[in-house]
């Protein structure tokens, strides 16, 4: 029930359901983040489902002809399947699901590449934006080892909580998340709440495949932006930035906050490629524990007093370590596949997958930027 606040009392406010099945897909979708090309990879709300999700299908069927709503995969390499009931969701909808997941599980590795190239909207860029997605430079046996179950549904059966203990059991991840769709003078509101979770923890493959298990320190940033002049002020004023909603707490927030001191970053520009390395200053935080603490680097951009509001928000203040004058020099695209085994990121951070090429990107960034 909604109340309103007013002159120290509560009123209830009168509201009224809205009916928004056929825009609910879309309402879960993602906005703001892109590769900055016309082929840019789909991902589901971050802040609805609680981890990032790249969007493999919609309306994807199995080989015995059943259509599951949405199809995905989660930053482990894990396939997750998106049910999404319009109503009341009663026991019946978890067993789709489950038809669902036994025609998704039996594709591994490669054979998950093939099976579902054609369900993705960039089949031929399918296989690159997977491994950038994971991080990974090639397609690993460990691709969908394990799956989830996502369900989204204006409320549940409890039966169905049962079915996710069970699930639970056997190593898949379930989740229920319910929504409510309202309106208030006019104005359209949605609010998703998680109504049961058991996930299963997990760590991306590929850091079971090196040595040491200590955390990355060395990302791609994609920094978003496509002319010189603004390159100029970055490299001039020692900043990246971040745009998504544009309000403290979104994604782009909470990226620029997520540093250590004496991060690496490898600054990539969609069509360009490589510009620049920089690193977070060791001074960034008052104190070790960083964790929900704002980078005092980190800057709000008010449009009123700083054009670069209106562009993005979120700035933090950093140290090139290397970079070119002009965007036209950057180290392309071409030499990081053909020499590394790299491809480019599609996220606006994600980890650099190989600390070797780093570290030759590094000491010969003059050489390769005139290759």
């Amino acid at each position: 029930m909604l109340y309103q606040i007013k002159e120290e009392k509560i009123l209830l406010e009168e509201s009224k359901p809205l009916k928004l099945e056929k825009q609910l897909q879309s309402l879960l979708m993602e906005s703001g983040e892109t590769d900055g090309t016309l082929q840019s990879p789909k991902y589901l709300r971050e802040d609805i489902f609680g981890t990032k999700l790249l969007i493999i299908g919609k309306e994807v069927y199995t080989k015995d002809k059943k259509r599951s709503d949405i199809l995905c995969l989660d930053e482990n390499g894990d396939a997750v399947i998106i049910e999404i009931k319009k109503e009341y969701a009663r026991l019946g909808i978890e067993t789709q699901a489950l038809q669902y997941l036994a025609d998704v599980s039996s594709y591994v590795g490669k054979d998950f590449v093939e099976r579902y190239k054609n369900d993705y909207e960039f089949s031929d860029l399918f296989e690159e934006h997977i491994c950038s997605f994971l991080g990974w430079s090639e397609i690993s046996e460990n691709l969908n080892r394990n799956q989830a179950i996502f369900l989204v549904a204006n409320d549940f059966d409890k039966v169905v909580y049962s079915i996710g203990d069970w699930l639970f059991s056997k190593n898949v991840s379930f989740k229920c998340l319910s929504y409510y769709t309202y309106e208030i003078n006019n104005r359209q509101f949605i609010d998703f709440t998680i109504k049961f979770e058991k996930t299963i923890a997990r760590s991306n493959y590929l850091d079971f495949t090196q040595k040491s298990k200590k955390r990355r320190n060395i990302f791609y940033f994609n920094i978003g932006i496509k002319e010189q002049l603004k390159w100029e002020r970055m490299i001039r004023e020692n900043f990246i930035s971040c745009g998504f909603d544009g309000v403290k707490g979104d994604r782009g927030y909470k990226i620029l906050n997520s540093f250590y001191p004496g991060d690496k970053l490898v600054c990539y520009l969609s069509g360009k490629g490589v510009v620049g390395i920089c690193e977070i200053p060791h001074d960034s935080f008052e104190n070790k524990n960083i964790q929900e603490t704002e980078n005092k680097h980190y800057s709000f951009s008010d449009e009123t007093l700083d054009s670069w509001g209106s562009f993005h928000k979120h700035k933090l203040r950093i140290n090139w370590l290397r970079y070119v004058e002009s965007i036209d020099n950057a180290i392309k695209s071409n030499v990081l596949k053909d020499r590394f085994n790299l491809y480019h990121p599609i996220q606006t951070l994600q980890a650099f997958p190989n600390e070797k090429a780093y570290k030759t990107i590094f000491d010969e960034f003059e050489i390769l930027t005139r290759q």
